[in-house]
């Protein structure tokens, strides 16, 4: 699976989720790879040892004591090698493009950093709780796309483990389910969107869901998909 995460504008974002609505393969060409930093290929150029547990702990990075202790709750606490990479660079502002096997921890390794850009943001803004995204009031911090409802979802579980313990709140919206509840979560409000691109066409083109301060995204293509 290929992952890229990046510091990102309200362009090449509607460009992004258009791109990837179409295919893996096109969305992955036409992604904006300005100053992106390539985490080595783990599955054949990274050095011995990256795609299992690295010698780095998540508590080694500068990361809230009180996220570092959510993922020692769930048995998170060594890194994987995607995740000692990623974290080095993204905490630097890096945008990064890494690929890794199946099982190597690459959800947390851009979601980590994602979490952590959002709780700089919100303690920065002074903002407290999210508002709504669908009356032109508000607008998540952070969009992760994936192109489907099974790994939309996968990403959503771990979400739901780690935002919390920041008071960050996230939202998951795809294809298949109910809208008008995934309406209403929208108008709730949350810091972090994750979403199908067809899914998330349909809410900014009719239910009036407002990226505009969105700062930071992720994009998980799977690479088998690439061939197709």
């Amino acid at each position: 699976m290929l992952l890229r995460l990046s510091r990102t504008s309200v362009s090449s974002l509607r460009r992004n989720v258009a791109s990837l609505s179409v295919s893996s393969g096109s969305a992955l060409r036409n992604l904006s790879m300005e100053a992106a930093a390539a985490v080595p290929n783990e599955e054949s150029e990274a050095p011995e040892g990256a795609s299992g547990r690295s010698g780095a702990r998540f508590g080694d990075f500068t990361l809230p004591a009180a996220l570092v202790e959510r993922l020692k709750e769930h048995s998170y606490d060594q890194t994987f090698g995607i995740q000692e990479q990623t974290l080095k660079l993204a905490l630097e502002g890096r945008d990064i493009l890494g690929k890794a096997q199946t099982g190597s921890g690459k959800t947390l390794a851009f979601l980590v950093p994602i979490i952590h850009r959002i709780h700089e943001l919100r303690k920065n803004s002074g903002s407290g709780r999210p508002y709504s995204m669908l009356d032109g009031s508000g607008s998540p911090l952070a969009l992760v796309l994936a192109p489907t409802r099974e790994l939309a979802l996968q990403i959503q579980t771990q979400a739901d483990r780690l935002c919390p313990a920041l008071g960050l709140k996230s939202v998951c919206v795809y294809g298949g389910a109910p809208i008008n509840y995934q309406k209403q979560q929208l108008r709730n409000g949350c810091d972090l969107l994750i979403g199908t691109p067809g899914r998330l066409i349909d809410h900014m083109q009719n239910s009036g869901l407002d990226l505009s301060q969105v700062n930071i995204a992720g994009t998980c293509l799977h690479v088998y998909n690439l061939a197709r």
